[in-house]
């Protein structure tokens, strides 16, 4: 006899590992994302325009695949914790306000789901915009957490 919650457990694992298949072939599209995301919110909070290189747009959106697939394996949260923190205390410390690190992460990640999503075959797509919600919903937490945390210790 087959245990129902373990072939529920798979089938629950199926559309992360998908999209973590997807998300490792997708360097390039997160580049865009951030390139299109960051300009966004530097304009929106009267922010210079950093002079990113390209080699710093593939070293954020590494760091960021790292922290999806520390996620999608189930392996913890040190790299989420340390990339989190990284990023949003090294802007702080520049003066950048937190609201502007979660307009970026949330308008890179719109980019990117609509992306991702698009790779999905369409039976699974429900399931996969799900799972990238709730993703990307507990990783802004996550973010905004840390803005708090760090405000509290200044």
């Amino acid at each position: 006899m087959v245990d129902k919650a373990v072939v529920a457990d798979a089938d629950v694992d199926e559309i992360p590992r998908l999209l973590l298949r997807i998300a490792r072939t997708q360097e390039k599209a997160w580049c865009e994302a951030l390139r299109k995301a960051i300009p966004n919110a530097r304009r929106k909070y009267n922010l210079p325009l950093p002079a990113y290189t390209d080699e710093d747009y593939r070293q954020l959106s590494r760091g960021y695949l790292s922290v999806f697939e520390e996620t999608v394996l189930k392996t913890g949260t040190t790299r989420r914790d340390a990339y989190i923190g990284s990023v949003v205390e090294g802007l702080a410390k520049g003066g950048i306000p937190y609201t502007y690190v979660v307009h970026v992460a949330v308008g890179s990640q719109a980019g990117l789901m609509v992306g991702w999503v698009a790779e999905v075959p369409d039976e699974q797509r429900p399931a996969a915009v799900e799972w990238l919600m709730a993703y990307f919903a507990d990783y802004v937490a996550d973010m905004i957490h840390t803005g708090i945390r760090l405000a509290a210790r200044a």
